[in-house]
């Protein structure tokens, strides 16, 4: 799981709640909102840590160890700060992006594996390699309501 604009985290951790996933990260321009998100890292290790190094009492997994939390200070449009195109489950807070970088995402998404899926806020992908899944969602943020589009990566 990545989240492209990852803010505080709380998308990344509740995504490593919600799913199995082998790795959950985020990766978020803004410093202050980047440093959020590693109070949120350290949060979950120390909940881990309390419970006995035991995941499935988090989240009622089968016994497997949690995924790896991860959270870089960065450009998302940069793969040299993250690579997310090995990413199963791409989430792009694209409310605040502009037409450059919804391209620049989109040209970096072309690199996911068949199958995967991104979901973007507000702002549709620009590209041709991705089923769009309708109809979009209305949903009510902490800033408000926004328009949630799926998109799957086709062969």
């Amino acid at each position: 799981f990545y989240d492209l604009g990852s803010g505080a985290g709380r998308a990344v951790v509740a995504a490593a709640l919600a799913h199995d996933f082998d790795y959950a990260g985020g990766v978020e321009i803004l410093e202050g909102l980047h440093q959020l998100s590693l109070n949120a890292k350290g949060r979950w290790e120390k909940l881990w840590e309390e419970e006995g190094n035991d995941y499935s009492l988090l989240c009622g997994d089968d016994g497997s160890p949690p995924p790896l939390l991860d959270f870089v200070q960065g450009d998302a449009v940069d793969v040299g700060c993250m690579d997310w195109r090995r990413g199963d489950l791409i989430f792009v807070n694209s409310t605040c992006f502009d037409d450059e970088v919804m391209h620049k995402v989109a040209d970096i998404a072309a690199g996911v594996r068949p199958g995967a899926f991104v979901c973007t806020l507000t702002r549709r992908l620009p590209s041709q390699l991705f089923a769009y899944h309708e109809p979009p969602i209305e949903f009510q943020m902490s800033w408000g309501e926004t328009t949630v589009h799926f998109y799957e990566r086709l062969p």
